[in-house]
């Protein structure tokens, strides 16, 4: 039975229900729970392990993020959107299991090409399983979203957000390993999936074991437009992390991540939001554009706010926050944590326009945008990076994100008109 009423479309006149904000409200906390979590993870290994240890954890994270959210394809998101229910959880399963062995063979013979040593490769593996394990997840997410049942989605992240700051923290402190904290994050999500995830998704929708190798093929199809996009904004993202390595050493990774990762948390608080509005501007998009217009400018609007807000307070007492969190060490970038907060303001605005143009559909006019834009990074990367040094490095980012942001707004406007 659809929660939806396609006749009426009721819930469609009005932005703010209370089930919309009640959604909104609660994973909106998990997010940030989430968001501090991940923070707590960096701030663990700078002061447990040194910043060798946030270099080869962010450098296998710059790895493994591109190619599993390829072969991901933004599933949940295309999920979310399927209103009309084509898949079943037991479709979208089966896909995922596949696509994310895939990742896994790819992010395997991408450390035997660079001859990773035993531990660099293991930490390689292992980040590459739990993201795996995330994106087995996801599905379930996205069966709960498209739903509107969001209260599991916070529950599951509640508790991912725990157990990863607390295998990271606890085993850090008691062992200082790096790989002995990484197997004991990768057991406690594994956990999750199979005691919480799966059975609530179950409950939802029915699960047999019925593989249908069409509809696998169809779905992976259809996602194939989302997969170069969800891969190419990750590589958007960390080929920046690529060419400081490669210009100005791994060291100096272990310092980007840490300064950048304010914008990414915060970045997930916004993602809330978005991931909630996505079925409705499915729906507005084909029911009421008018709506759908309304609704796109109000998620950019918001992005900007908690953007300019986000710059002015942390950029104030940043003298404060870096050696509180991080170490005195990190002070020398005072002005570069000012910069990256900056950028934060076009990355949220871009995202309330990129969730509703995939919510629309239109999802293969955002590759050639995602390649210009990640050309763009690279290039003025490869100019300024053994120039400015990490100056160079956010300056290359903003270049990329404000080429992104002008273009999608081209495609949103082309889209409203769009009959």
């Amino acid at each position: 039975m659809h929660i939806f009423n396609l006749k009426g479309n009721s819930w469609s006149k009005r932005w703010l229900d209370r089930r919309f904000l009640s959604n909104v409200g609660f994973v909106g906390i998990s997010n940030i729970l989430y968001a501090i979590s991940q923070w707590g993870i960096l701030i663990f290994l700078t002061k447990l392990g040194g910043i060798d240890d946030v270099a080869s954890f962010s450098l296998g994270l710059a790895i493994v993020s591109p190619v599993m959210l390829f072969w991901g394809a933004s599933l949940r998101v295309f999920i979310a959107s399927d209103v009309q229910h084509q898949y079943t959880f037991e479709d979208y399963f089966y896909t995922r299991l596949i696509t994310c062995s895939i990742g896994l063979l790819v992010i395997s013979i991408i450390g035997v090409i660079n001859g990773y040593g035993i531990v660099s490769f293991t930490v390689l593996i292992l980040i590459g399983v739990i993201k795996a394990i995330e994106g087995i997840q996801e599905v379930c997410w996205g069966i709960s979203q498209r739903s509107e049942n969001m209260k599991s989605v916070g529950v599951s992240r509640i508790l991912r957000s725990l157990t990863s700051v607390f295998s990271i923290g606890l085993i850090l402190w008691f062992t200082d390993s790096l790989l002995l904290s990484l197997v004991v994050w990768l057991f406690t999500w594994l956990m999750i999936l199979v005691l919480y995830d799966l059975p609530h998704t179950i409950r939802l929708e029915p699960f047999t074991i019925n593989i249908k190798p069409q509809k696998t093929v169809n779905i992976i199809k259809a996602t194939l437009p989302l997969a170069f996009i969800a891969g190419l904004i990750a590589l958007n993202e960390k080929v920046s992390l690529y060419q400081i390595a490669a210009y100005l050493g791994e060291t100096s990774v272990g310092y980007f991540v840490p300064l950048s990762f304010m914008v990414q948390g915060i970045s997930l608080g916004i993602t809330s939001i978005n991931e909630t509005a996505t079925p409705r501007q499915a729906f507005n998009f084909k029911l009421n554009r008018k709506i759908f217009v309304h609704n796109t400018l109000t998620l950019a609007g918001f992005g900007a706010i908690v953007g300019i807000f986000t710059l002015i307070f942390f950029g104030s007492f940043r003298s404060l926050i870096l050696p509180l969190i991080y170490s005195d060490e990190f002070l020398v970038y005072k002005d570069l944590f000012v910069i990256l907060l900056g950028i934060g303001i076009i990355r949220f605005i871009l995202a309330g326009f990129g969730t509703s143009i995939t919510a629309a559909g239109w999802l293969r006019e955002q590759v050639p945008i995602m390649v210009v834009s990640l050309l763009v990074t690279f290039l003025t990367g490869w100019f300024l990076i053994p120039r400015f040094g990490l100056y160079g490095a956010a300056y290359s980012v903003a270049s990329g994100l404000v080429i992104n942001l002008i273009s999608i707004v081209f495609l949103w406007l082309k889209i409203i008109r769009f009959k």
